[in-house]
């Protein structure tokens, strides 16, 4: 028996005579909102050789509702048996074919092979379409399988009927006389519309954990601390795809064979079945640039031609700042333009003034870069300029010095 969730007078003292004034009712049973159909066909009635057995009810609405268990709920106060966990619940359907009971699960994904279980999937409009498994992950019924249905319809909100709502008795049992709901109904819930799914929908599925589009393979390989920016584009490479993936590595750092292995153990959790991955350097493109530079009374040539050897080297300098040709002031597509050019000149102490006289593609004639006053790479190339004596062929500046002491 359940303790009473409010205290209950018995009896009472009145004119020095005790009167017993509460009242204990028997015979309460547990009962749902709803409307069951036994035996029913569903359509098409039975399964084919072609395609998967996908079948749907007559009737719409199916009830929903956490599964009942006689024995669990005898071991729990009846007031519990009122609540319901919307997250537990499953529609209420089980079908019946040649002595085999086939139940309703929320899905196959814990189902084996032998499991005789199906999903019931409730589309738009309401009607309900069966899903069965594939003998993987679920029993596949097989050929000729032709089951009848027991389920019921009735749901939401509708059925939490008041206190003594109950009209009258729509069936002839003998020994019932009357049937009365006492407390009021609760636990009916209406379905959520799109609007509450979509606020009150977990958070997991904003986070992208798969690669499938170029953009998502960059944005992956992006992910990674040492890559700057990358490309990617997906090619047929006679038998599956390939994803081609070029990488700008932060510093200039060359792709060696430690780097490319953490790429692909990076990647290897988004990346697609069936696709390739290839890891390629960028390519660069060597600038050739001279200066005239007409030092101010007063200064050291010299001095000020190291100090623009400085700026405008690939390395960090001792104020914090980049030198002009740091690896990561360009990536992919990124044009130089010669106004910067001029500003970071005129920027040094001692700089009277700055006149360009080559501004150019390394390996090729000018193409009116000086003219257009920019030099602008293709989408895959990145510009570089790394003075470096011993490689000269990695771009090279040269300052004409002018004037000053």
């Amino acid at each position: 028996a359940d303790a009473l969730p409010f205290p209950l007078c018995i009896n009472a003292r009145i004119d020095g005579a005790l009167i017993k004034i509460s009242v204990a009712r028997g015979n309460i049973v547990l009962t749902d909102h709803g409307l069951s159909f036994p035996a029913q066909n569903v359509y098409p009635n039975a399964a084919s050789k072609t395609g998967p057995y996908r079948p749907f009810l007559e009737h719409r609405g199916i009830t929903v509702a956490t599964p009942y268990n006689q024995d669990d709920a005898i071991e729990r106060p009846a007031t519990e048996l009122l609540v319901q966990d919307p997250h537990r619940a499953v529609p209420v359907i089980s079908l019946l074919e040649n002595n085999e009971l086939w139940q309703a699960s929320r899905d196959l994904l814990a189902s084996n092979r032998f499991a005789a279980e199906f999903v019931a999937e409730i589309e738009t409009g309401l009607r309900v379409q069966l899903r069965f498994g594939d003998n993987v992950l679920g029993k596949k019924p097989a050929e000729g399988f032709a089951p009848k249905a027991n389920y019921r319809v009735g749901n939401g909100a509708v059925g939490n009927i008041g206190a003594d709502a109950l009209g009258r008795i729509v069936w002839d049992t003998a020994g019932i006389r009357k049937a009365r709901n006492p407390i009021a109904a609760r636990g009916g819930k209406n379905a959520e519309t799109i609007e509450e799914v979509r606020q009150y929908a977990p958070e997991a599925f904003r986070t992208q954990e798969r690669a499938v589009t170029e953009a998502d393979y960059v944005a992956k390989t992006e992910l990674h601390p040492q890559v700057q920016k990358a490309l990617a584009n997906f090619r047929w490479t006679g038998s599956w795809h390939t994803v081609f993936l070029t990488i700008d590595r932060k510093n200039g750092l060359k792709l060696d064979d430690k780097f490319k292995a953490d790429i692909y153990a990076h990647l290897e959790k988004y990346r697609m079945a069936g696709y390739d991955l290839e890891i390629r350097p960028p390519l660069f493109v060597p600038l050739e640039i001279e200066l005239n530079v007409c030092v101010l009374p007063g200064y050291f040539r010299n001095n000020v031609q190291e100090k623009l050897m400085e700026q405008f080297s690939r390395f960090n300098l001792p104020d914090g700042t980049r030198g002009f040709f740091h690896p990561d002031e360009f990536t992919f597509g990124q044009p130089v333009y010669l106004s910067a050019i001029y500003e970071r000149a005129m920027q040094v102490d001692g700089v009277e003034s700055v006149e360009v006289k080559t501004f150019k593609r390394q390996d090729r004639m000018a193409n009116s870069e000086k003219e257009n006053g920019l030099l602008e790479p293709a989408e895959s190339e990145i510009i570089r300029l790394d003075n470096d004596p011993n490689f000269p062929e990695n771009g090279k500046i040269t300052f004409l010095m002018f004037g000053g002491l």
